[in-house]
């Protein structure tokens, strides 16, 4: 009665066979041969193909070690965090949006171009007040209390969950 074989042992290709295989393959559809190929030259210009080989040869160990570190508390709340984010930026409107961002960068600029007072020195109400007769510092003044109040209202706002 024949036994059954139990120490077959699989032989992996070698690399001349499984070049002649590919050359196959690649000779058949060649528009994924050129794609391949721009790849991997683009891969190589940029010194990554190493990398992008040695990723793929060990994806089981990377994906066990990138698992590991997705898994933690802090990275859970950052990718919270950074869709509420995205959230966020997307219910701007988009002209609202470019004039704040425009206009902190001017702000930050004049702020940076302005002479360097004694840390120390106090502004009286005088001078605050004085300082309102200037339309640019008004209107600023108006855009931030305008802001606070939203702020404010959402504060005020039931949380849904």
């Amino acid at each position: 009665m024949a036994q059954p074989t139990t120490n077959i042992v699989r032989k992996h290709p070698s690399l001349d066979e499984q070049w002649d295989e590919l050359k196959a393959q690649l000779i058949n559809d060649k528009e994924t041969a050129e794609a391949l190929l721009r790849f991997a030259r683009a891969a190589q210009d940029a010194g990554v193909l190493p990398f992008l080989t040695g990723l793929l040869e060990q994806k089981n160990s990377v994906l066990h070690i990138l698992m590991e570190e997705l898994n933690q508390d802090s990275v859970k709340k950052a990718i919270n965090n950074g869709e509420q984010i995205a959230a966020l930026l997307g219910n701007i409107p988009q002209n609202a949006f470019h004039n704040a961002i425009e206009a902190l960068g001017q702000g930050l600029t004049h702020m940076g171009s302005l002479p360097a007072t004694d840390s120390h020195e106090g502004m009286s109400i005088f001078q605050l007040l004085g300082s309102l007769k200037n339309p640019d510092i008004a209107r600023g003044l108006r855009a931030l209390l305008g802001f606070l109040e939203g702020f404010g209202q959402a504060l005020a706002t039931p949380k849904k969950s």
